[in-house]
């Protein structure tokens, strides 16, 4: 009596849940990866820039505001101005 050594009803079964269990362990890891890579590049946005160039921009329309730049109404000179300052 020879035993066979592919016994499709009981020897594969334990190897094709161990085969679906990694797959869907490397999806979960994947997927989380994928996420945190994600987080990471979104905190690299730094807002404290965009918070010095807003605050920038304030002070020198505050200033234009001082010496009566905006009473001209051209657009040239406003720019003009802002590039001196």
């Amino acid at each position: 009596m020879k035993q066979k050594s592919w016994n499709l009803r009981s020897g594969n079964k334990k190897g094709f849940i161990l085969s679906l269990d990694a797959a869907i362990a490397v999806t979960i890891v994947f997927i989380f990866l994928t996420l945190s890579a994600y987080y990471v590049g979104k905190a690299n946005e730094d807002p404290l820039t965009r918070l010095q160039m807003i605050r920038s921009g304030s002070d020198i329309i505050a200033v234009l505001d001082q010496k009566g730049a905006f009473e001209t109404l051209t657009q040239k000179e406003i720019a003009d101005k802002i590039s001196t300052l």
